[in-house]
């Protein structure tokens, strides 16, 4: 087996590299190395696909009124004495409540576990008017970084050779 295959510009034919029949098995690492540029890539623009909901979240806070910390203060009291929430409102308590004790890491943590709901996390930053390279930078390692890693180890170690063919 082997993970020389051909770089840019491609023939106009794609063959696959031919078998050493050596009988070594590649590495997890070898193979993670080999897709490191691309999987980055990928996160990097995983973590730019939450920009939307943050930048919405964020003019629809400002396009109102000067923003004043009383309002904010007002705001944050009403979510937590909300007793019988939604699940959105809940949420975003939650969400804010982990960005408020820990920030950075907080907001790295939500965007580094494989899940759909980040879009959430994204509004309650930007609606809670975080600054934007706090937000950015931490969804940017969390995704680009943490979660590629896990997903990339997931998918080399479902689809390696002794798993598929047993």
């Amino acid at each position: 087996m082997s993970v020389n295959f051909p770089s840019p510009p491609y023939p106009e034919e794609i063959r696959c590299p031919p078998d050493d029949r050596t009988g070594t098995q590649l590495s997890i690492f070898t193979i993670m190395s080999k897709v490191r540029l691309e999987s980055f890539m990928w996160g990097l623009g995983t973590a730019i696909g939450e920009l939307p909901p943050y930048f919405m979240a964020r003019a629809a806070r400002l396009s109102g009124s000067s923003i004043d910390e009383e309002e904010i203060e007002e705001e944050l009291e009403s979510l937590q004495s909300a007793e019988n929430a939604d699940l959105l409102t809940r949420g975003k308590r939650l969400v804010h409540a982990l960005v408020q004790r820990v920030g950075f890491i907080g907001i790295m943590l939500c965007a580094s576990i494989p899940n759909p709901l980040f879009d959430l996390a994204g509004i309650t930053c930007g609606h809670f008017l975080i600054p934007f390279w706090t937000f950015f930078g931490a969804t940017m390692i969390g995704k680009a970084i943490i979660k590629m890693h896990i997903q990339k180890l997931f998918v080399i170690i479902l689809f390696t050779k002794k798993y598929v063919e047993s």
